[in-house]
């Protein structure tokens, strides 16, 4: 029996609330339903990428069976244990094929310190990534919170070899004229004639009021090319590349799914240093007009 495309999930209304008093219990949404667990299905979820049943029967002589619960204000979870979640919308009583991880809203784990549950969704996301060599297209995800740029390869670049350079050492943009705005709707329309495609993937936040020169030097690290000191894209922006015959994408392990307070403190720096630079050169092109 597969365990993905045959499993059934079970969705159930719970009308006692258990650990309502208890300080620490995790108080759950009505437009989602959970699943606590154990960290072995958790490690079963990286190592497929599903919520997938046991092998074998499971208690109550179910097979191939998922339980979840509604969340609501009878439903608190304080047992310590892992907690799933995903959008009501996403699943109904019955429903055959497992959840995948890209579905899940959250994986709530108990922090002992902080003495709460945290949600580690975007955490256990990266390292599925992290443990896959590629990915669908379509498991890319399209964020609001940040915009997506292609760049393409000449065919000349498009070595494997170059390809794990760039994912360790960060991207030369020489060619503006490469670059490609991306969404989940034009992606494919729009990956031209190229034979691979970084993805690139940058706060929105740092995005606007910024030319595509100063754009890229607000994510870039200083590297040293025949001896020369040169500006390269980070490659911890940098999702993936995109190998258009087979139509997945070479995952880049030095991405970070999550940015980190450092690399967010840096983009802020250069940020305000980029936006200083084009007020003063508009200040000084105004002031030549004047003069003339």
């Amino acid at each position: 029996m597969d365990r993905i495309k045959e499993s059934k999930n079970r969705v159930f209304k719970n009308d006692l609330a258990f650990g309502k008093n208890i300080l620490y219990a995790m108080a759950t949404s009505s437009s989602s339903v959970y699943r606590v667990t154990g960290l072995d299905q958790i490690e079963d979820i990286l190592l497929c990428g599903y919520v997938r049943p046991k092998n074998g029967k499971l208690a109550g002589g179910h097979t191939n069976e998922i339980f979840w619960t509604k969340g609501g204000e009878n439903t608190f979870y304080y047992d310590k244990r892992p907690v799933l979640e995903v959008e009501q919308s996403k699943i109904k009583d019955g429903q055959l094929g497992a959840i995948s991880l890209e579905d899940l809203k959250g994986i709530w784990l108990f922090d002992e310190k902080q003495n709460k549950y945290l949600n580690q969704i975007d955490y256990m996301k990266n390292l599925y990534y992290q443990r896959c060599e590629t990915v669908p297209l379509e498991n890319i995800l399209f964020e609001k919170e940040y915009e997506y740029i292609g760049y393409e390869m000449l065919k000349l670049e498009s070595e494997n070899d170059i390809v794990q350079n760039v994912f360790k050492n960060g991207l030369l943009i020489e060619d503006e004229s490469r670059i490609i705005k991306l969404d989940s709707i034009n992606l494919v329309e729009n990956l031209h004639e190229a034979k691979k495609i970084y993805l690139i993937r940058l706060p929105i936040k740092y995005v606007n009021l910024l030319e595509n020169k100063e754009v890229f030097k607000v994510f870039s690290k200083e590297i040293i090319i025949d001896d020369k000191v040169v500006d390269s894209l980070d490659s911890k922006f940098i999702i993936g590349c995109y190998d258009v015959s087979n139509k997945e994408v070479i995952l880049n392990n030095n991405f970070e799914r999550c940015l980190s307070e450092d690399t967010l403190q840096k983009i802020r720096e250069k940020y305000k240093k980029s936006l200083e630079m084009l007020e003063a050169q508009s200040l000084e092109n105004k002031n030549v007009k004047v003069s003339k």
